[in-house]
């Protein structure tokens, strides 16, 4: 019997069974609960915390790399996609409510020209470079052109040119969302996905996204009819309402950038 026809059958027969017992299992409900779970397990450990990146990071890179590396394949059958912008909406918990509710720390002070923008919104300021590393951070990447994906896998993170964040830091745009523990890059994507995926290299930050404040005023619940990379940030942000509790596992350079930055 071939593969295919293998896995058809046994698909029919799993159909079958499901309807036999009149019911459907919801896999969105099992995976978003038990996920939940299992973070809340880990951070009731204490005996990680000699460790330089907590385990919930680890587990959180999962979600992430899943993300990232179903961009980059969807992108050589569908051709230029954009994932990032629902996903950016469910960690800013986008309303009416929440929009006053995101606190914007920028890593570099803007231009003189752009101040008097930055001071009439919700913008502060904390001027010391953090960077991450690709093999243990949480990093949501969109290689959305398959042939600047194929082009930066081929020349890019080499012997020859390695990946260089400060000399190419003008194209790099990586926004780090607290509590969730999770960057979002918006520039750079191609790149970085290359440096990424040969698990070398380290990246920098554009700024802090502070999410706490919203979390007062929405919650994520699985629904009908959402994507799977919908359904991933909606966990993602419910695991962000779990480490508010646990400031101490996030690394010391993000913990110090949420304490002492001030209002431009």
């Amino acid at each position: 019997m071939k593969l295919m026809q293998y896995l058809k059958d046994g698909k029919v027969k799993n159909a079958e069974l499901n309807k036999s017992t009149g019911t459907k299992i919801d896999t969105d409900r099992i995976l978003f609960d038990n996920m939940l779970s299992q973070a809340k397990d880990i951070l009731k450990h204490e005996w990680y915390s000699e460790e330089q990146v907590h385990p919930i990071f680890i587990y959180i890179k999962q979600l992430t790399d899943l993300i990232t590396s179903e961009n980059g394949v969807q992108s050589l059958t569908k051709g230029s996609i954009i994932s990032s912008t629902n996903i950016q909406s469910i960690f800013e918990g986008r309303s009416d409510y929440t929009r006053n509710k995101v606190r914007y720390i920028e890593l570099e002070k803007p231009h003189p020209d752009d101040l008097f923008a930055y001071q009439q919104n919700n913008y502060y300021i904390y001027e010391k470079p953090i960077q991450l590393k690709f093999s243990n951070s949480p990093i949501i990447l969109n290689p959305w052109h398959p042939d600047r994906t194929v082009l930066a896998i081929e020349t890019i993170g080499t012997k020859t040119n390695k990946f260089d964040s400060k000399g190419h830091k003008s194209n790099l745009s990586n926004y780090y969302y607290y509590p969730i523990g999770v960057t979002l890059c918006g520039g750079g994507n191609h790149s970085q996905y290359s440096a990424k995926l040969k698990g070398n290299g380290s990246t920098n930050l554009r700024s802090i996204i502070d999410i706490r404040d919203v979390y007062s005023e929405t919650s994520f619940e699985p629904e009908k009819g959402m994507s799977t990379h919908e359904l991933y940030a909606g966990i993602l942000f419910e695991i962000g309402r779990l480490l508010m509790d646990y400031s101490e596992v996030f690394p010391k350079e993000i913990r110090e950038c949420i304490e002492k930055n001030e209002k431009i």
